[in-house]
């Protein structure tokens, strides 16, 4: 009898199989299939999988367009949260938009929408099994523009960037006051920039941004001991004269706030520089072997001279000097100091015990030098001109056709001495040859005169 679990049937093959264990296959197979199913329905069909989150943004369950539409909108409120920048005694706010940040809602929603599809089928499901039971969050994509970052810092820079202010003399009725220095501050513009990106892609919007202490190049020590003026100077230049006015100008500027050191030596072509152009020299008249011609940087002689002056009042010890091929006329004769890039310098050393000061400057017409330090008031100098011979114009007979012409009207020459005298309590204490001056007068070429015939004596 053929009952239940106990019938048998005959294969193809002519092999006996059991009818249970066909069962069991089948039920197996009904089993796998469910799996199957439920496992399809876990990873998500359509939608992007439960539990998945953008940001702070749910989107389990929505389409790809559906989650772009609410990630687009909770994304623009992102974009313009309000991030605090802190710097020394102030912060400014400011959006993340205006610091160059966008959001990327398509890559975002890309994102999450492959959680859960790439991978075999047990990594996928494992995936959007803790999706469901403990959420994932998934950054919001964003990038910045650096130029946009740099350029709203750069503009920043502006209130935040303080120079540093060297220490200074201020003088008023005959004493000086020494005013500190104050240190400077300077934003570092990449370093924030990096700091900022770096500090809103891990969640926070408040920033102390990076500054850099900037230091003065003198400070209130370099100039204690100065108590006083020294010796101050001025020469007249005519401020019509745009050009040389001009070159003037900047020598003062490179000069001014000079400081030697005891032992310290001045060097007027290291401090100014070379007469050129491409730092700002322009075109005036110049000595060149006694004619007035046009070069770049004329007139700093002026400065030149007018420093020679106070360095020689000052009790300074001059180094080097040369004096112009002609008197000038901002100066008595053996007064002036002139220079050339790079051979003719202009150099005196601080011999006193305490540093001093040279400030120049410009004052409506005058070029105006004080040199500042450790003033005696028992101590009077003067500087005296002697033996001082005017030289005639030289003239030469020229036999050939040649003859030179003269550019200007001629000039006489100079001999002159001068010399410092350095009292003390009224008593003169030194009297020392300063220099001997030999200014050439110009040459004056004639032809020779002209030979007549003896005229008969005139009738009575």
């Amino acid at each position: 009898m053929r009952t239940g679990l106990n019938r048998f049937f005959i294969s193809q093959g002519g092999k006996v199989r059991s009818q249970g264990l066909l069962t069991t296959t089948v039920i197996l197979a009904v089993i796998a299939a469910s799996l199957a199913g439920a496992a399809l329905a876990l990873l998500g069909g359509g939608t992007i999988s439960q539990g998945v989150h953008i940001a702070s943004i749910d989107v389990g369950g929505l389409t790809v367009s559906q989650a772009e539409e609410r990630v687009g909108i909770e994304s623009a409120k992102l974009g313009s949260r309000e991030v605090v920048l802190r710097y020394p005694e102030k912060e400014v706010r400011a959006a993340t938009s205006d610091l160059g940040m966008t959001m990327d809602v398509k890559a975002s929603v890309q994102s999450a929408w492959q959680l859960g599809r790439e991978g075999n089928i047990v990594h996928r499901l494992e995936r959007v099994i803790a999706a469901r039971r403990n959420g994932i969050y998934l950054p919001l994509s964003h990038s910045f523009d650096k130029s946009i970052t740099a350029d709203y810092l750069n503009k920043l820079a502006a209130d935040i960037d303080r120079p540093a202010q060297d220490a200074k003399l201020v003088a008023k009725e005959g004493s000086v006051t020494i005013v500190p220095e104050r240190k400077g501050i300077k934003l570092a513009v990449e370093n924030a920039a990096e700091k900022i990106r770096t500090a809103v892609n891990s969640g926070t919007y408040e920033i102390d941004l990076p500054v850099e202490t900037t230091n003065p190049e003198v400070y209130a020590k370099d100039l204690q001991g100065i108590n006083g003026v020294l010796a101050h100077y001025a020469t007249r230049f005519k401020p019509w004269e745009k050009d040389r006015s001009h070159n003037l100008m900047i020598a003062c500027r490179s000069i001014d706030g000079t400081i030697l050191k005891p032992g310290d030596v001045f060097s007027y072509n290291k401090i100014v520089g070379p007469r050129l152009e491409k730092y700002g020299f322009r075109d005036a008249p110049i000595f060149v072997n006694g004619e007035v011609e046009a070069g770049t940087g004329g007139g700093i002689c002026q400065v030149c001279t007018t420093i020679y002056n106070a360095a020689l009042l000052g009790n300074l010890k001059i180094l080097r000097r040369s004096h112009h091929s002609r008197p000038v006329h901002y100066a008595p004769v053996g007064r002036d100091a002139t220079v050339a890039w790079p051979s003719v310098d202009f150099k005196f050393r601080n011999d006193t015990d305490s540093p001093i000061y040279v400030a120049a400057s410009l004052k409506k017409n005058l070029v105006d030098v004080t040199i500042f330090g450790n003033k005696q008031d028992d101590l009077d100098v003067q500087i005296v001109s002697e033996d001082h011979k005017v030289v005639p114009v030289r003239t030469v007979i020229k036999t050939d056709e040649d003859i030179p012409v003269n550019k200007e009207k001629p000039h006489s020459g100079h001999k002159v001495s001068i010399f410092r005298i350095v009292k003390k309590g009224g008593e003169i204490v030194r009297r020392e040859l300063i220099s001997k001056d030999f200014y050439r007068p110009s040459i004056r070429y004639v032809k020779p005169p002209e030979q007549h015939p003896a005229q008969p004596a005139a009738n009575m």
